[in-house]
């Protein structure tokens, strides 16, 4: 559906600007038992080593698909 009327941003600048490297990670941990049991050990290693080990600048987007909520919160504590 079409907007009437003009982007509210459309004049504004924005101070950001994305690094040269973006790296993606797709997560999805639906419970902490069973097939998935280890999987949160896993994601919680694999972003600590990324975090620790990457010294360029880069963009780093984690997608949820779906996680119990352990492994949800664990996700936001990691924005602050």
């Amino acid at each position: 559906m079409a907007r009437i009327g003009q982007n509210p941003a459309r004049d504004r600048k924005s101070d950001y600007a994305p690094a040269d490297v973006t790296i993606a990670v797709v997560v999805h941990i639906p419970a902490l038992v069973g097939y998935h049991s280890q999987r949160f050990e896993i994601l919680q290693m694999s972003l600590g080593s990324l975090i620790r080990h990457t010294s360029s600048d880069y963009d780093l987007m984690v997608f949820d698909n779906g996680s119990c909520q352990e492994v949800k919160n664990y996700l936001v504590g990691l924005i602050n």
